[in-house]
């Protein structure tokens, strides 16, 4: 499971997009915890869209737990729906 921070956007991208790399090299499955979550932005959005892609033809999935409707609202805007 990866836990994001607060606070989650281009300055830790980086950092999320290797997360998301080595979870999807050991498991079937990725879950994303955005119970602590306060603040994205778009590039966020786009890593998850291209996650769930690459997961999907690989044959895994991503989930997402614990979005605040303020969060969803944001991934919404940026093309995701949740």
């Amino acid at each position: 499971m990866i836990k994001l921070d607060s606070d989650i956007g281009v300055k830790k991208i980086k950092e999320f997009h290797a997360a998301i790399i080595d979870e999807l090299r050991s498991n079937d499955e990725v879950l994303i915890d955005f119970s602590g979550v306060e603040r994205i932005d778009c590039s966020v959005a786009q890593l998850i869209i291209a996650s769930g892609r690459a997961a999907r033809a690989a044959g895994k999935t991503i989930k997402l737990k614990s979005v605040p409707r303020f969060v969803k609202y944001q991934m919404q805007i940026c093309g995701i729906k949740i």
